[in-house]
């Protein structure tokens, strides 16, 4: 009930966030939500439990709640200085039926993007013993970190692939399209290479030794996101360029 509550809230965090993406506000799209926020939780987390105050996972989520308003009235009022700068006192437009019309693909899209893991173990968690999930999933977010590295690359570069396409400038996309690769093809190599080195250390981490055969595990997908990482940011791209529909099919 907490959690519904809040939700609301939680959503207009980020959809002003996703403005401040939109606008190139970089430290704007990252700070309150994806720094602040679970950085505040675990340290607040952290010091209920050593005053001995926490008791239920109840009190974990009224924590929350209580992080998410206040960083909510922070970042909506920095928003709002920040919009009324850019388009001063301009009166709103409302089209809601293109503004609908779009922003359902590119919700789908992006939804199944955000939650592939979870869609993955729900998927595979009738057909595995329990300590095969736990090392599958303990397998997959450790080599997420690759797939965060590659959101950042891209999502650092669609503000600007999305105004060179308003402005029909293809060819400098397509230079942006290949520094991008490149930067993500060498980074997630690099990344990879460091996975594969420390995978024993990290899933001996666990102490329990069933857990070191996720290695294996490790490497097949540290070659999938590699795949990622060479066929480039092709739904991205589809999407900040009025083909969100066929990224939605892909």
């Amino acid at each position: 009930m907490l959690a519904g509550a809040v939700l609301p809230i939680y959503a207009l965090l980020r959809l002003q966030a996703g403005i401040g993406h939109a606008l190139s506000w970089f430290v704007f799209w990252n700070l309150p939500n994806n720094i602040l926020r679970p950085l505040l939780l675990v340290l607040g987390v952290a010091v209920l439990h050593w005053f001995g105050d926490l008791q239920t996972a109840g009190d974990v989520m009224w924590l929350h709640v209580g992080i998410i308003a206040v960083l909510f009235v922070g970042q909506a009022w920095v928003f709002r200085r920040g919009l009324t700068r850019i388009v001063g006192r301009a009166e709103p437009v409302v089209r809601a039926r293109p503004w609908l019309r779009t922003a359902l693909p590119l919700m789908l899209a992006s939804t199944f993007t955000a939650f592939y893991p979870e869609v993955v173990l729900v998927v595979a968690e009738p057909f595995l013993a329990k300590n095969e999930l736990a090392l599958f999933n303990i397998a997959y977010r450790t080599v997420a970190f690759l797939g965060l590295f590659m959101l950042a690359i891209d999502n650092s570069q669609l503000p600007r692939m999305s105004q060179l396409l308003a402005r029909d400038e293809v060819s400098q996309v397509r230079k942006l399209i290949r520094r991008n690769s490149l930067v993500k093809c060498v980074g997630a190599a690099v990344g990879a290479a460091v996975l594969a080195v420390s995978a024993p250390h990290i899933l001996a981490l666990f102490d329990d030794p069933a857990y070191l055969a996720g290695e294996s595990v490790m490497l097949v997908l540290m070659l999938g996101f590699l795949g990622r990482a060479v066929i480039g940011p092709g739904g991205q791209v589809l999407s900040v360029s009025g083909h969100h529909n066929r990224c939605v099919l892909v």
